[in-house]
This record gives structure tokens, C-alpha cells and sequence, in this order.
């Protein structure tokens, strides 16, 4: 083998040689190709250990997160500021004041300063966290006792109150699993949006063994739990237990919604008639989360129009021309495709009204990040980004990774092991 390999090497240096050429250009050329992330290009690209999953702008500091490791790199230079092993990772806070929440390979939960990579403080008996903007909530499993759910600030680790949750124990380790949320409707770029801490809801909905535990974050209060079925879905909107029922008629579904205040179960809101799109298939049997997000589900009527439902008290927000359909959903905006599919427009969840519209490609892939929308021409990989509030372009350009983070400033894109940071222009 060591000899052809040596017999290869030779005649290839023996070409080179012949023709009075020189490889390295070529090679250098390859691979800058290979490494490229945009046209225009990222300010920085750097190479990582392995592939990452997801990443989180924290001030001045980028936080990548892969499979069994966390890093740090500066957002002006992308220079490593630490790095460690993990079990799980993820980034609470908000922006400047975030922090980074690890979970220890030899246990417990340690919450890392994102630019220096020191603790701020520790959960040595914690096994898994939900990760908020204005709060971590972490489940604590002393070794005496039962598993507590606790609320603390990200900052310092301050408790806000503390609650038992039955069915929670050692075997739900990681972060923000067992969250239940309504679905969002066509994301395409999923890591980014799942890697962004989230607004803390006015309730929480945890799915533990076949029930959906509720609890008020302001006081760690539970409420009673309830029991989805195969045709019952349970999700939290707007501060509302909103259950979906779904019976068959005939060759198609009938539809009920039946939203309740969680801490006395009284009914908030009854609608029939509305498909939140939970059934999937044959049969009415629902199979997954209602579309929408944490304020407004996205249902389609019987004249097959669709609407944005509020969840606190159910009217509809805004009912979509026809022909008009509901691409992305976020935490104030939904973007809705014209029926002619030529035209985006920014529509307010609290209001329904247009706050800006833009040219929309053919085959457009939307995605709707804190700071900014994304919309992709699948057929150019052109991404345009509009920022949230204004629809002023933010970037457009010729993307070759994925979108798997964002900032006030730009995005975080990824192929393979390189990561890069990308500029609004």
C-alpha cells in the first residue's frame, strides 16, 4: 500500500514537472471555493472541529452550539474566545445581557458567561432547563426528594419560585424539550429560529407521560392537567389551553376549537368550522401541533380562506383574500403570500394590519428570525432579509450554507464544518 502510494505521488509530481505547472493555486482556488458561504462574501469564515447545529449572536460574542460541544467566537473576527464539551447547550437572555446554559457531561447545569466562557452560576443538581429571554427554568432532582421545576434569573441564578411537576424526573435530561407549542407553518430554516431564546409565555405547557402540564410563570403556579387524544390536541396560545377536537363527516373532518383559562378551566372561546391543520393523511385522527405561534393560531375556514385566530379571546385577527395563504409565523408578525404568489406582506398578530409587503420569487422559502424575515429564491439561492418591523431590506445575496443563526446584525450561515458571519449590507 506505502509503496503505490509513493508510486502515485511520483508520477503526479513527475507531471507537474513536465508541464511546468504548479498546483498550489488550483488547490487554494478549490478550496476557497469549497469554503465560500455567500457572494458577497462573509466577513469572516472559519473552520470548526465539527459540523454545527445551531447558533446564537450574544452581544459581541457568537455562540455555536454542535453535538456534544459549545463554543464562543468573536463576532467582528471569528476568533475561538472558549470552548468546552457538553451534554446539551443552549442560550438564554436577552442579546447583550444572554448567557450560555450547559448541561455538564459529569452532571448538572452550569450558565456560562458568553464571552469570557466563566460560570455565573450553577445548578449542580439540575438535569435539564427550558431557555427564555427573561428567565431559565431549570428541573432540579435533589437526592432526597422529588424533581422541582424552578424559575431563576438568567443573570444570576436568583430564584423566582419553585414547583413539583408528577411524571418529571432524572430521565428527562437535555433542553426545551417536552414544550408544547403550536407549530410553526413553513419554516426553512428551523435551526435558526429554534436557537433563538423565546418571549417567557404567560404559561407553560409541558408534555409529561400522556398529560400537559400547566404552569403560570408569574407565580409557578400549576393548573390542572390535561389529556390529549387521537382526536383532542393540546396547545398554549396567548395564555389560553387551547384543546382542538377533530369527528369525521363523511369524506372530510368537522373542526372545534375550545380554548380555557388554565388556572380555573373556565371556557375563554369556542369556534367550529376551523382546521388548524393538525391531521395529517387518512382519517381525522390529528397527528400534530396546531400552525401558529405564541399569540395567534393559523387556521383555514370553511370557505378555505385562512385566518389568524387570536388565543386570548379567539376573533379573527385578520381573514386572508382568496387565494391568499399564510407563509411563516412569528412572535408579532405573519408573512401572507398574495394569491397571485408576487407579493409578501408583514401582517400584525395583535392587529391583523399590513405593516409592508415586498416582492415575493417564484419559489420563495420563507423564515421569520427575531430582527429580520428571510425569504429564499429556491431556484437562484438568493436570500433576501427584511427587517421585522419596517420591511427595509436588510441583505440580498447569493447564499451556498445554511442559515443556522441570526443577530441584530446579520446572520450565522454554516456548510459542513465551516461557519461564517454575514453582514446587513
Amino acid at each position: 500500500m506505502t509503496l503505490a502510494l509513493v508510486w502515485v505521488l511520483t508520477i503526479t509530481v513527475t507531471y507537474f514537472i513536465i508541464n511546468n505547472t504548479n498546483p498550489l493555486p488550483g488547490i487554494v482556488e478549490a478550496f476557497s471555493k469549497f469554503s465560500e458561504l455567500s457572494r458577497p462574501s462573509a466577513r469572516w469564515t472559519e473552520q470548526l472541529g465539527d459540523p454545527p447545529s445551531a447558533a446564537v449572536v450574544a452581544g459581541d460574542a457568537v455562540v455555536v452550539v454542535s453535538r456534544e460541544a459549545v463554543e464562543a467566537r468573536s463576532l467582528a473576527t471569528g476568533v475561538v474566545l472558549w470552548d468546552r464539551t457538553t451534554a446539551w447547550s443552549a442560550v438564554a437572555g436577552d442579546e447583550a445581557a444572554a448567557v450560555v446554559v450547559v448541561g455538564a457531561r459529569g452532571g448538572g447545569i452550569e450558565v456560562l458567561d458568553p464571552r469570557a466562557g466563566t460560570v455565573r452560576w450553577r445548578d449542580p443538581e439540575g438535569v435539564a432547563a427550558w431557555t427564555f429571554r427573561t428567565a431559565v427554568l431549570t428541573l432540579t432532582c435533589p437526592a432526597t426528594g422529588g424533581c422541582a421545576v424552578v424559575a431563576r434569573a438568567p443573570a444570576d441564578g436568583a430564584q423566582r419560585w419553585r414547583t413539583q411537576v408528577p411524571g418529571l424526573g432524572r430521565g428527562d435530561r437535555g433542553v426545551n424539550r417536552q414544550l408544547v407549542l403550536p407549530r410553526d407553518v413553513t419554516a426553512r430554516y428551523p435551526a435558526a429560529v429554534g436557537a433563538q431564546p423565546r418571549v417567557l409565555p404567560a404559561v407553560l405547557g409541558l408534555a409529561v407521560g400522556r398529560k400537559v402540564e400547566m404552569i403560570d410563570t408569574a407565580s409557578g403556579r400549576r393548573a390542572s392537567a390535561l389529556t390529549p387524544s387521537g382526536s383532542v390536541s393540546v396547545t398554549l396560545v396567548g395564555g389560553r389551553a387551547v384543546s382542538t377536537t377533530t369527528t369525521p363527516q363523511g369524506r372530510s373532518c368537522g373542526y372545534g376549537i375550545d380554548a380555557t383559562v388554565p388556572a380555573t378551566g373556565a371556557v375563554a372561546w369556542h369556534r367550529d368550522g376551523y382546521d388548524p391543520h393538525t391531521v395529517t393523511g387518512a382519517g381525522c385522527e390529528e397527528h400534530r401541533a396546531p400552525t401558529g405561534a405564541a399569540g395567534a393560531l393559523v387556521v383555514t375556514r370553511t370557505d378555505r380562506r385562512e385566518a389568524l385566530l387570536a388565543g386570548a379571546d379567539g376573533r379573527e385577527v385578520r381573514v386572508a383574500a382568496p387565494g391568499e395563504s399564510v407563509r411563516s409565523i412569528g412572535e408579532r408578525t405573519a408573512r401572507v403570500r398574495s394569491a397571485d404568489a408576487a407579493t409578501i406582506r408583514a401582517v400584525d398578530t395583535a392587529s391583523g394590519k399590513q405593516r409592508w409587503s415586498q416582492p415575493l420569487p417564484e419559489r420563495a422559502a420563507v423564515t421569520v428570525l427575531r430582527h429580520a424575515v428571510l425569504v429564499l429564491d429556491e431556484d437562484t439561492a438568493r436570500l433576501f432579509a427584511y427587517d421585522q418591523d419596517t420591511g427595509r431590506r436588510l441583505l440580498d445575496a447569493r447564499i451556498l450554507g445554511e442559515v443556522i443563526g441570526s443577530g441584530p446584525t446579520g446572520l450565522i450561515l454554516a456548510r459542513g464544518r465551516t461557519i461564517g458571519f454575514v453582514a446587513w449590507s
